[in-house]
Protein backbone atom coordinates (compact mmCIF):
# COMPACT_ATOMS: atom_id res chain seq x y z
CA UNK A 1 0.00 0.00 0.00
CA UNK A 2 1.33 3.34 -1.12
CA UNK A 3 1.94 6.10 1.82
CA UNK A 4 -0.43 8.54 2.24
CA UNK A 5 1.32 11.26 3.48
CA UNK A 6 -1.29 14.02 3.76
CA UNK A 7 -3.28 11.44 5.40
CA UNK A 8 -1.23 10.48 7.99
CA UNK A 9 -0.95 14.31 9.00
CA UNK A 10 -4.48 14.51 9.29
CA UNK A 11 -5.04 11.62 10.94
CA UNK A 12 -2.34 11.93 13.89
CA UNK A 13 -3.04 15.58 14.18
CA UNK A 14 -6.75 14.50 14.77
CA UNK A 15 -5.62 11.85 17.12
CA UNK A 16 -3.67 14.74 19.14
CA UNK A 17 -6.17 17.00 19.13
CA UNK A 18 -9.13 14.57 20.98
CA UNK A 19 -6.29 13.23 23.38
CA UNK A 20 -4.85 16.62 24.77
CA UNK A 21 -8.03 18.56 24.61
CA UNK A 22 -11.11 15.93 23.31
CA UNK A 23 -14.57 15.14 25.49
CA UNK A 24 -12.64 13.37 27.64
CA UNK A 25 -10.69 15.42 29.55
CA UNK A 26 -11.75 17.84 32.73
CA UNK A 27 -10.86 21.18 30.78
CA UNK A 28 -13.96 23.04 29.83
CA UNK A 29 -15.15 24.63 26.60
CA UNK A 30 -12.88 27.73 26.15
CA UNK A 31 -9.49 25.43 27.82
CA UNK A 32 -10.47 22.91 25.12
CA UNK A 33 -10.16 25.13 22.17
CA UNK A 34 -7.47 27.27 23.57
CA UNK A 35 -5.47 23.60 24.36
CA UNK A 36 -6.53 22.84 20.44
CA UNK A 37 -5.53 26.56 18.98
CA UNK A 38 -2.08 26.13 20.37
CA UNK A 39 -1.17 22.36 19.68
CA UNK A 40 -2.05 23.62 16.03
CA UNK A 41 -0.07 26.12 15.90
CA UNK A 42 2.69 24.47 17.23
CA UNK A 43 2.43 21.86 14.68
CA UNK A 44 2.48 23.82 12.07
CA UNK A 45 4.66 26.53 12.60
CA UNK A 46 7.63 24.28 15.06
CA UNK A 47 6.82 20.55 15.58
CA UNK A 48 5.96 19.09 12.60
CA UNK A 49 2.91 16.25 12.05
CA UNK A 50 2.72 13.55 14.79
CA UNK A 51 4.38 10.60 14.13
CA UNK A 52 4.28 7.42 16.11
CA UNK A 53 8.26 6.56 16.13
CA UNK A 54 11.65 8.82 14.97
CA UNK A 55 14.32 7.35 13.31
CA UNK A 56 17.12 6.02 15.26
CA UNK A 57 19.42 9.50 14.58
CA UNK A 58 16.76 11.70 15.23
CA UNK A 59 18.66 14.59 17.24
CA UNK A 60 15.75 14.03 19.92
CA UNK A 61 16.93 10.35 19.97
CA UNK A 62 20.68 10.89 20.18
CA UNK A 63 21.43 13.62 21.71
CA UNK A 64 21.99 11.94 25.06
CA UNK A 65 21.75 8.35 24.63
CA UNK A 66 23.26 4.88 25.20
CA UNK A 67 26.44 3.83 22.33
CA UNK A 68 24.85 0.52 22.99
CA UNK A 69 21.60 0.87 22.41
CA UNK A 70 18.98 2.77 19.85
CA UNK A 71 15.47 4.65 20.83
CA UNK A 72 12.57 5.00 18.79
CA UNK A 73 10.89 7.21 21.15
CA UNK A 74 11.48 9.86 24.16
CA UNK A 75 12.05 7.93 27.80
CA UNK A 76 14.64 7.83 30.21
CA UNK A 77 17.12 6.36 28.72
CA UNK A 78 17.30 9.12 26.09
CA UNK A 79 16.93 11.96 28.39
CA UNK A 80 13.77 12.28 29.28
CA UNK A 81 12.74 11.29 32.49
CA UNK A 82 8.98 11.69 34.16
CA UNK A 83 6.92 11.87 30.65
CA UNK A 84 3.66 11.13 31.17
CA UNK A 85 0.31 11.70 28.41
CA UNK A 86 3.40 12.51 25.75
CA UNK A 87 2.28 12.69 21.75
CA UNK A 88 5.44 12.66 20.00
CA UNK A 89 5.60 15.26 16.80
CA UNK A 90 8.30 15.11 13.76
CA UNK A 91 10.43 17.88 15.70
CA UNK A 92 9.54 17.72 19.12
CA UNK A 93 6.95 16.35 21.80
CA UNK A 94 4.08 17.30 24.40
CA UNK A 95 3.82 15.52 27.22
CA UNK A 96 2.07 16.11 30.25
CA UNK A 97 3.17 14.84 34.03
CA UNK A 98 1.70 16.28 36.98
CA UNK A 99 4.13 16.47 39.16
CA UNK A 100 6.56 20.43 39.26
CA UNK A 101 9.29 17.97 40.70
CA UNK A 102 9.53 15.45 37.84
CA UNK A 103 9.16 18.88 35.28
CA UNK A 104 11.83 20.13 36.67
CA UNK A 105 13.98 17.33 36.83
CA UNK A 106 12.99 16.93 32.33
CA UNK A 107 13.74 20.62 31.72
CA UNK A 108 17.25 20.31 33.93
CA UNK A 109 18.03 16.96 31.70
CA UNK A 110 17.04 18.29 28.17
CA UNK A 111 19.14 21.51 29.36
CA UNK A 112 22.23 19.21 29.80
CA UNK A 113 21.96 17.78 26.43
CA UNK A 114 25.14 18.97 24.45
CA UNK A 115 25.51 21.57 21.99
CA UNK A 116 25.83 21.33 18.52
CA UNK A 117 25.72 23.22 15.11
CA UNK A 118 22.97 21.90 13.27
CA UNK A 119 20.14 21.95 15.90
CA UNK A 120 18.97 22.98 19.64
CA UNK A 121 16.69 20.92 22.04
CA UNK A 122 14.90 22.90 24.47
CA UNK A 123 12.41 22.58 27.02
CA UNK A 124 9.40 24.59 27.76
CA UNK A 125 6.35 25.05 29.51
CA UNK A 126 3.22 25.97 28.08
CA UNK A 127 1.17 28.70 29.33
CA UNK A 128 -2.21 26.95 28.91
CA UNK A 129 -3.98 23.52 30.46
CA UNK A 130 -3.17 20.53 27.91
CA UNK A 131 -4.88 17.23 28.78
CA UNK A 132 -6.15 17.54 32.39
CA UNK A 133 -6.74 20.64 34.95
CA UNK A 134 -3.69 19.96 36.97
CA UNK A 135 -1.28 18.56 34.33
CA UNK A 136 1.64 20.61 33.48
CA UNK A 137 2.16 20.47 29.94
CA UNK A 138 5.52 20.73 28.84
CA UNK A 139 7.15 21.45 25.03
CA UNK A 140 10.59 19.09 23.78
CA UNK A 141 11.29 20.54 20.52
CA UNK A 142 14.49 20.17 17.85
CA UNK A 143 14.77 23.62 16.46
CA UNK A 144 17.04 23.10 13.02
CA UNK A 145 19.52 25.79 11.91
CA UNK A 146 18.85 25.45 9.08
CA UNK A 147 15.21 27.13 8.74
CA UNK A 148 12.71 28.28 11.05
CA UNK A 149 10.07 26.60 10.04
CA UNK A 150 8.99 22.72 10.28
CA UNK A 151 10.27 21.05 7.02
CA UNK A 152 11.22 18.04 5.99
CA UNK A 153 14.70 17.06 7.13
CA UNK A 154 17.10 17.38 3.78
CA UNK A 155 19.04 14.89 2.64
CA UNK A 156 22.80 16.17 3.96
CA UNK A 157 21.89 16.25 7.17
CA UNK A 158 19.58 13.22 7.55
CA UNK A 159 22.27 11.03 5.48
CA UNK A 160 25.07 12.23 7.39
CA UNK A 161 23.06 11.97 11.09
CA UNK A 162 22.02 8.12 9.91
CA UNK A 163 26.08 7.68 9.39
CA UNK A 164 26.97 9.34 12.37
CA UNK A 165 24.87 7.02 14.61
CA UNK A 166 24.97 4.05 12.95
CA UNK A 167 28.42 3.47 12.28
CA UNK A 168 28.91 3.67 15.85
CA UNK A 169 28.32 0.22 15.89
CA UNK A 170 30.03 -1.31 13.21
CA UNK A 171 33.02 -3.04 15.58
CA UNK A 172 30.29 -5.13 17.71
CA UNK A 173 27.52 -5.55 14.87
CA UNK A 174 28.41 -8.82 12.95
CA UNK A 175 25.85 -8.80 10.42
CA UNK A 176 24.66 -6.23 7.68
CA UNK A 177 20.85 -5.55 7.60
CA UNK A 178 19.19 -5.04 3.95
CA UNK A 179 17.19 -1.87 3.47
CA UNK A 180 13.96 -3.51 3.48
CA UNK A 181 14.60 -4.56 7.41
CA UNK A 182 15.71 -1.39 8.45
CA UNK A 183 13.99 1.41 6.76
CA UNK A 184 11.69 1.78 9.74
CA UNK A 185 14.43 2.45 12.08
CA UNK A 186 16.01 5.14 9.25
CA UNK A 187 12.77 6.56 8.52
CA UNK A 188 10.43 6.64 11.55
CA UNK A 189 7.26 6.19 11.29
CA UNK A 190 3.93 6.33 9.63
CA UNK A 191 6.39 5.79 6.81
CA UNK A 192 6.74 4.23 3.21
CA UNK A 193 9.28 2.34 1.38
CA UNK A 194 11.47 5.49 0.83
CA UNK A 195 9.58 8.29 2.93
CA UNK A 196 8.29 9.23 6.23
CA UNK A 197 7.09 12.47 7.85
CA UNK A 198 10.71 13.14 8.28
CA UNK A 199 12.31 12.76 4.61
CA UNK A 200 11.16 13.01 1.74
CA UNK A 201 11.02 9.98 -0.97
CA UNK A 202 13.94 11.76 -2.85
CA UNK A 203 15.93 12.07 0.51
CA UNK A 204 15.04 8.35 1.79
CA UNK A 205 16.49 6.63 -1.74
CA UNK A 206 19.64 8.88 -0.85
CA UNK A 207 19.94 7.41 2.12
CA UNK A 208 18.73 4.03 1.04
CA UNK A 209 21.77 3.82 -1.64
CA UNK A 210 24.32 5.19 1.59
CA UNK A 211 23.27 2.31 3.48
CA UNK A 212 23.28 -0.18 0.39
CA UNK A 213 26.68 1.11 -0.09
CA UNK A 214 27.19 0.55 3.33
CA UNK A 215 26.43 -2.94 3.08
CA UNK A 216 28.48 -3.99 0.14
CA UNK A 217 31.21 -2.49 1.54
CA UNK A 218 30.67 -5.25 4.22
CA UNK A 219 31.32 -2.71 7.08
CA UNK A 220 29.07 -4.51 9.59
CA UNK A 221 30.38 -8.53 8.25
CA UNK A 222 34.10 -7.20 7.33
CA UNK A 223 35.33 -10.84 7.40
CA UNK A 224 35.53 -12.54 10.65
CA UNK A 225 33.31 -15.53 11.23
CA UNK A 226 33.44 -16.26 7.57
CA UNK A 227 35.08 -19.37 6.24
CA UNK A 228 38.36 -19.18 5.06
CA UNK A 229 38.27 -15.55 7.40
CA UNK A 230 39.48 -12.12 5.96
CA UNK A 231 37.85 -11.45 2.41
Amino acid sequence: MAFRAEEAKSEGLKAALNYFAGPHTNLNESEKEAASALIQKLSRLYIGPVVHTYPTWHPLMTAKKSKLHDYFYPEDGCGYPHLDHTIYFAHGFITCPYSEQCVDELLESVASFRKNKVYTITAEILDRPIYAKGAIPVLVSCRWKYSALPLPIPSGIAVALMLQNELKAWERIDQSTPWEKKASDLLGSPHGQLSSLFVTRETGLKMRKVWQAINNAHVFNYGWGMEGGWF
